[in-house]
């Protein structure tokens, strides 16, 4: 599950770094970034993302009693939840956003 975890924290540093220039052209756009930015999905993901990290940086360490079967399907379960908040996030911004951009015709 190492690479699992590495995985993890490749996809974080990914999203921050959309985070971080779609903020920027939200600016640049003239618009406010917290507002282009805010929705809910983005508040549940980071609720999930604690027991995914959890998960992931306790992959070994579990006790006997939770058997290393139910610890990955644990964690792929909240690692589907977060992905898909996560795309349905980056849908709502790529949408508020659209409007500033003129379509290739």
């Amino acid at each position: 599950m190492s690479l699992a975890r590495t995985g993890l924290w490749a996809y974080l540093a990914c999203f921050l770094l959309w985070l971080l220039l779609t903020g920027a052209t939200a600016t640049r756009l003239g618009l406010d970034r917290r507002a282009a930015l805010r929705h809910w999905t983005i508040l549940v993901w980071r609720v999930a993302l604690v027991p995914t990290l959890t998960l992931a940086i306790l992959n070994g360490h579990l006790s006997h009693t939770w058997p290393a079967a139910h610890a990955a399907l644990a964690f792929a379960a909240f690692h589907l939840l977060t992905t898909a908040l996560l795309l349905a996030y980056t849908t709502v911004v790529r949408r508020r956003l659209r409007p500033f951009f003129p379509s290739p015709s």
